[in-house]
């Protein structure tokens, strides 16, 4: 299975963040914590290493507190500042804008020196899906960023005054031209990162029948009245969760669309075992 995604609106995105990252003050730099090193874009690390940037793990209540722990230590090993949440709880925001005030320090006295009431700009940046309208709109307070489940809704840069001392800018998520690593177009196929639209979801979802149930066994089978997977091709457990979910067709026929939908969507909510993948060996999925 080739995995490839680039829709014609990211060229113009790609275009437009890079012109607007040299004006603002910092970045925040939204990463998918089930895949944190794969969910780096990068077009925009030359850019990046010349601003004041804060790292964060969203979506960390799907990965286990040891992954989230070394990737957080990766990060800020680099002499970066990281941290990891849940967009979607409004108490981790406020310690979010602790953080931007904190990576804008030197900025801000700058522009005291100069008498200037200049707000800091902070823009948010990463892979579609990586929940940067999510984040932005819980921060602000008010729907003021689209927001939807599926990579690509937000299609260009919005700016939103959070409070008096900080503005944010929302961009769309942008992933690279081409994908030189099928593994790491895996992973994002399988976090929702490209379009679902483009990626053949029966492969994808035995794909992901063949990581979980070797990393997360016990997960996995109890979430599927506990199968028994032993010695069964990834096909025949394929089955027998469209059996056990009650997706068969007429006459008897596996409704293969249904169950794909099933497995995919139990992985993405975590259902199957809260997992990094980029902590997992893929040479064998």
């Amino acid at each position: 299975m080739h995995i490839q995604w680039f829709p014609g609106h990211m060229t113009k995105a790609l275009r437009e963040i890079k012109s607007e990252l040299s004006r603002v003050d910092s970045v925040i730099y939204l990463l998918d914590a089930r895949a944190p090193k794969s969910s780096l874009n990068p077009e925009l690390d030359e850019i990046l290493s010349q601003k004041p940037t804060l790292y964060v793990l969203n979506k960390s209540d799907l990965v286990n507190q040891k992954s989230l722990q070394k990737w957080k230590n990766y990060f800020t090993s680099s002499n970066s500042n990281c941290l990891y949440m849940n967009s979607l709880k409004l108490n981790n925001t406020k310690y979010l804008l602790d953080e931007i005030i904190k990576i804008n320090k030197d900025k801000i006295e700058s522009y005291k020196r100069k008498g200037a009431n200049v707000k800091i700009s902070a823009m948010v940046v990463g892979i579609p899906n990586s929940g940067k309208s999510t984040l932005i709109n819980n921060i602000a307070g008010k729907y003021k960023a689209k927001r939807q489940n599926k990579p690509g809704t937000t299609k260009g840069q919005q700016f939103i005054s959070v409070n008096k001392n900080i503005n944010l800018i929302d961009s769309p998520g942008v992933l690279y031209p081409s994908f030189e690593d099928q593994h790491v177009a895996l992973k994002l196929g399988m976090i929702g990162s490209i379009s679902d639209e483009v990626v053949d979801q029966v492969e994808l979802s035995k794909k992901i029948i063949s990581l979980m149930s070797k990393n997360f066994p016990n997960d996995f089978t109890s979430r599927y009245n506990n199968i028994n997977i032993n010695d069964m091709t990834i096909d025949e457990i394929f089955n027998a969760i469209a059996i056990s979910r009650g997706a068969i067709l007429k006459e008897d026929k596996i409704d293969k669309e249904r169950t794909a939908k099933i497995i995919i969507g139990d992985f993405r909510s975590g259902r199957l075992g809260l997992v990094c993948l980029d902590d997992i060996e893929f040479d064998d999925i």
